[in-house]
C-alpha cells in the first residue's frame, strides 16, 4: 500500500542539494501551508511541514 500526501504551500527557504556518505542525493524543505479558516483574531494561520526528498525528485525541487 502505498500512501499520497498532496499539499499546497510555500517554500520556507530555498532547498539544497546534499549527498549522503553513499553518494545518494536528498534534499530537505519546509512548507508552510495556510489553514483553510480563520483564527479568533480574524487571520489565517500557516502549518509548518518539514519534508526530505530523494534522488531526481531532491535535483527537481532544487531546480524549480
Amino acid at each position: 500500500m502505498l500512501n499520497q500526501v498532496v499539499m499546497v504551500g510555500r517554500l520556507v527557504a530555498t532547498p539544497e542539494v546534499k549527498e549522503t556518505e553513499n553518494g545518494k542525493k536528498y534534499t530537505n524543505a519546509t512548507i508552510a501551508v495556510q489553514r483553510s479558516y480563520k483564527n479568533a483574531e480574524d487571520n489565517y494561520d500557516a502549518d509548518f511541514i518539514d519534508v526530505t526528498v530523494w534522488d531526481q525528485l531532491a535535483d527537481n525541487l532544487a531546480e524549480y
